[in-house]
Order: C-alpha cells, then structure tokens, then sequence
C-alpha cells in the first residue's frame, strides 16, 4: 500500500480515504468520528472539519466554494450572494438593503457612490441620480431659459434672419426652435419665419437641387378652393413645355452651363436655367404648381397642379396670364411644340359605373370635333378608342365596358388606370390662357353632362348640339374656344 495512503487525523494506512481540503484525506472512522463534513458543491464534495466549513443557501461550502459566490457585506456583515449584492471598491461588496440607505448607481455612467454624492437632475420630466462627474461634464445651464439642460442639447446657432442678417442665439434645442430651423440638407439656420420646403430644404438647397422631381415624385394633395366654396370636385393639371423652343442656340442650355439670379425669402441663390424657370413657376400661385421631369420632352418639364376646383382656376386668371407671359418671353413652348401635351386629372371618386360610360363614350364617338378642340390629333400618347358597332345598345353591354372603361392602356385619351382620377389626356400643351381655362371648364361641363345621360344620349345625333346648349352662358372660356374652332352649334 502507497506511503501517502495515510488519515490525516489518525495516521492509519487505509484502502478507501476520502478527499479533504487543502490535500488532506481521512478514513471512513475518522469521518463519522470527528464528524466531518462534505462540500456540498456539485464540482467539489471534498471533506472538512465543521471549524472550516462555511454555511450557505447551497449548505454547508469549502471556503474556496464559498468565497467564490458568497461575501460578507461590507456594511452590516450578512452573508450575501454576490450576484445578488453590489460589488464596490477593492473587491468588496453592499447587501441590497445596505446599497440603497447608504450608495446609489449613478444613471449616467453606471459607478456606485455613496448617497450624499448623489445629484438630482430633472430632465424633460424626468429626475435622474448622477455623481458629481457627470454633472459637471454632461449638464449645463440654458442660457435663455434658465433650466438644466443635458449639455449635448445646447447649441450655438447661428441663422439668418428675414432681412437677410447674420444673428447668433445659444440655447437648448427647445429655446432653439422658438426662433430658428435648421435645413435638412445643408445644416444651415434660418429663421421661422424663412419657411422650408416639403423636403426639409432651405431656398439655396431646394432651388438647386430639388425643385423639378423625378417624374415618379407624388407629394400629399393640398385642395385648392375658397372657403367659400362646397365641392368636391376637382381638377389637377400636368401642362408640359419645352424651353427655349425657338432659340436658334438652344443646345447651350441643355447642359445647364448658363446661370442665373433668383431672388428668395432666404437670399439669392445662382441657378440654372431651368431651375430659374421653375422658380417662377412654383412661385407664380404659392402651393398649386410643382415641377417634374419627363422622359418625353427634350428639354423642359412637366408643370404640375395640385387639385384645385375650377372657380379657383378661373379666380387666378390674371397670376395664370402673368405666368405664362414670362414663360413665352423666355422662349418657352406649348401650343407650338408637337411633343408636349396637357393633362387633366378629374375627380372619380361617386362616379358609378354608368355615369363613366357616358363621360367616356361623350369623348370617343366626337373624336373629330374633340381633336380640333384640344388642339392635338390622336397619337401614341392620346389614343381615341373606336366604339363598338353596336352603339345602340352600348350601355347596356359588357363589351362597350371592356373596350373603353376596363382596358389597361394608361395611354388612351381617357385614361382611367388612376385610382382617385380620371385622366383626359387629348389636348395640347398650351400658354394661352383662355385655351387653358376651356380645357378646364370642357372637363368640367363634359363631367356633368354625361352624369345624368345614358350612353346612347351621349353617341347619338344630338349629342353634341345638346352638348353646346348645356355649356351656353355658363362657360364662357369653352364657348369662345369652340366657336374659334368651328365646331360651337346654337
């Protein structure tokens, strides 16, 4: 038998000690003699005498078991776990109770210290326990409000105000936004009064960059109507144009290498020369046009309305003439250029199904007379569906249906693939005036005639003499148009 196969209590040589702490191993005898007792951690089971035991929630431990979960409290001297307790300085450790009569956690940097190091800070309603550290380094005083801010909060602006003049304010963001905005592209402060655009932009952001939009560019509707008005039917416009028409040097504009001058609420900002255009444009009636590009002119833009009811049209006749004026002046084109067109979006919205057999119908069975008063023949872009043969019968049959409400080409001259609209898509572009308001009193005169008439009412003989008796003395745009076109009948 080994030498080391020795009790450490008795000295006998035994066949089965047991393991004990600190190398010592002991025979069954002196075990149940001197009452030993075992770890009770699952990893360990080694035997010690009582006088080394530690006693725990797990039973009775080794000291090195015992040290490893368990403290004393530094305070009170409870035995404490110490996942359970607050581990503080040099290794020692604060039972739960201890912890909140005499430390706190500072909320900002997470380190324990004793309670009456503790600050309060009230933060947008919200009180905070912090160490003096982190007040001194993340809180500060506003200086115009006089409230404890956390310093990140306080900036020094420095914005321009209405009369174009440099002013500074220091301040949390709060005090901040009372005076001033910042715009999102740039950085820079202005004055509330200065407004940004849709876009969050200032003036030399938005002109420069974002005032004509990707053709796909869909901004929220904003209703254009007197207060005095109640309808709800209205009348949005895409009226496109190409720059520079009848400029013999017209390519050197196409790289937009010639600048201009525009004066805005912000200050002047250098421009190209379609943006200078589409500055007049969107500042001609604030909040009714945008500008877009499209794909299908070669060097100009889509004018864009907002939906607008057509007293409101014909009460901005004058700003409309004013803006077209300087349009024609700078060389811009609609009527005379073949590739452009105009596009008038009318409220659906009510309309049954009947009621858009007939608007459409109306359209298609006038065709001739249609083109000569849009002032566009039909073509790929405005295509002018043929009727079925048995016009007769139209609104009552399935086909007439399928053939001009239900089909899917976006490109017919009544185009109803929009939800909330329908799209009349014949006419030309135009910069006159007069003509620009008939187009929107003939879509709103054709939308009412053909509410309370039957398809057969509006393809028959008499449709289009009736059509002329309805619009007399309450159209004045649209009877002058037609009878300058020849097709008006008394």
């Amino acid at each position: 038998m080994p030498v080391n196969n020795v009790c450490s209590i008795c000295g006998n040589r035994h066949s089965n000690l047991q393991r004990g702490i600190n190398g010592a191993k002991y025979c069954p005898d002196c075990i149940n003699e001197h009452h030993l007792i075992r770890c009770s951690a699952d990893d360990c089971g080694k035997y010690m005498k009582p006088e080394e035991a530690f006693l725990s929630g797990q039973g009775y431990l080794c000291e090195e078991h015992w040290k490893s979960e368990y403290a004393f409290c530094d305070a009170c001297g409870a035995i404490i776990r110490k996942r359970y307790g607050h581990r503080m300085d040099r290794g020692k450790f604060i039972c739960e109770h201890c912890f909140s009569v005499k430390y706190f956690e500072c909320e900002d940097c997470g380190c324990t210290h004793k309670i009456s190091e503790a600050n309060e800070v009230e933060i947008d309603g919200t009180v905070r326990k912090v160490c003096k550290g982190c007040l001194e380094e993340n809180y500060s005083t506003c200086p115009s409000c006089g409230k404890l801010k956390r310093t990140s909060s306080i900036i020094n602006a420095k914005y321009i105000n209405t009369d174009g003049e440099k002013k500074i304010i220091t301040g949390c963001e709060e005090c901040i936004a009372k005076v001033c905005h910042s715009c999102s592209h740039c950085g820079g402060w202005f004055a509330n009064e200065i407004p940004f655009h849709e876009e969050g932009t200032c003036d030399k952001c938005y002109y420069k960059g974002n005032i004509i939009h990707n053709y796909s560019y869909k901004p929220k509707a904003v209703v254009q109507k007197s207060a005095a008005e109640n309808t709800d039917l209205l009348f949005g416009i895409e009226n496109e144009i190409e720059l520079k028409f009848n400029d013999p040097n017209r390519s050197r504009y196409e790289n937009d290498n010639e600048s201009f001058t525009i004066e805005t609420k912000s200050g002047s900002v250098r421009v190209d020369y379609r943006r200078f255009v589409a500055f007049h444009v969107e500042s001609s009636i604030p909040g009714l046009f945008y500008q877009k590009n499209d794909g299908s002119i070669r060097f100009g833009m889509e004018i864009v309305s907002h939906p607008a009811t057509l007293e409101f049209w014909r009460s901005n006749k004058d700003k409309i003439e004013e803006l077209f004026s300087f349009l024609k002046c700078e060389g811009c084109a609609g009527d005379e250029a073949s590739t452009v067109g105009m596009h008038i979006h009318v409220t659906r919205n009510g309309m049954t199904r009947a009621h858009q057999n007939s608007f459409a119908a109306f359209v298609y069975s006038h065709k001739e007379k249609i083109e000569k008063l849009a002032g566009r023949r039909s073509n790929g872009y405005t295509k002018m569906i043929p009727l079925p043969n048995s016009a007769e019968n139209n609104d009552q049959t399935k086909r007439f249906e399928e053939k001009i409400i239900n089909n899917h080409d976006r490109y017919s001259a009544v185009n109803w693939n929009n939800e909330h609209t329908v799209e009349l898509r014949m006419f030309q572009s135009t910069l006159n005036t007069s003509h620009f308001l008939a187009n929107i009193e003939f879509s709103h005169a054709l939308y009412h005639f053909s509410k309370t008439r039957t398809v057969l009412e509006c393809v028959n003989n008499d449709s289009w003499k009736n059509f002329c008796g309805f619009i007399a003395g309450n159209y004045e745009y649209l009877a002058s148009l037609m009878t300058e076109k020849g097709i008006y009948v008394s």
